[in-house]
């Protein structure tokens, strides 16, 4: 079973993706910038802000999720205390990834409405909207992650009072006889 910390926090292999993929934000929008033409005007490019939109609704699914875990009735005091403060510091973690999604989306606009006369703040522009979509597409797949991880955890509780009833069918057939 994975450590608190580890469950509420960042890990080693986030912090790197998130890195990694900021990187290749970049360079993946340098390269576009490349194909673009010096004549053609930019306007905002709002099928890359509606990228943001992605990982906010699967966060959105993914909290709603984890507070229908509040609910659960077949768990003992002290695992629904511990889970309770998993699924609290997952939520922050969330909420804050929310708020960097809502934020990244902004700061594009932004960018792209204000800098989009000057070439080289524009190409500044250009490669902070590489790194946030960077980072907003790899958390996608951090967000796959955790629901999978909670599908499994509703899987092995569903299992844990399949084998509970069992249990108490086969006591009570050997008690009777």
């Amino acid at each position: 079973m994975k450590k608190l910390h580890s469950q509420q926090g960042w890990t080693s292999f986030g912090v790197i993706g998130v890195m990694v993929s900021a990187v290749i934000g970049i360079f993946g929008f340098e390269i576009l910038l490349r194909l673009i033409p010096s004549n053609v005007s930019i306007v905002v490019p709002w099928a890359i802000v509606s990228l943001f939109v992605i990982p906010f609704t699967l966060c959105v699914q993914l909290i709603l999720k984890l507070w229908d875990l509040k609910e659960l009735d077949d768990i003992s005091r002290e695992e629904r205390r511990r889970l309770k403060s998993i699924i609290d510091g997952k939520t922050r973690q969330f909420f804050i990834a929310i708020i960097y999604y809502v934020s990244s989306a902004v700061i594009v606009v932004t960018l792209y409405v204000f800098l989009a006369n000057d070439v080289e703040l524009f190409r500044i522009a250009i490669k902070v909207t590489g790194v946030l979509l960077g980072i907003s597409m790899f958390s996608i797949y951090l967000i796959l992650l955790e629901m999978k991880e909670l599908s499994d955890f509703k899987a092995k509780l569903i299992e844990r009072a399949i084998s509970k009833k069992r249990q108490k069918s086969a006591l009570k057939r050997l008690n009777v006889e």
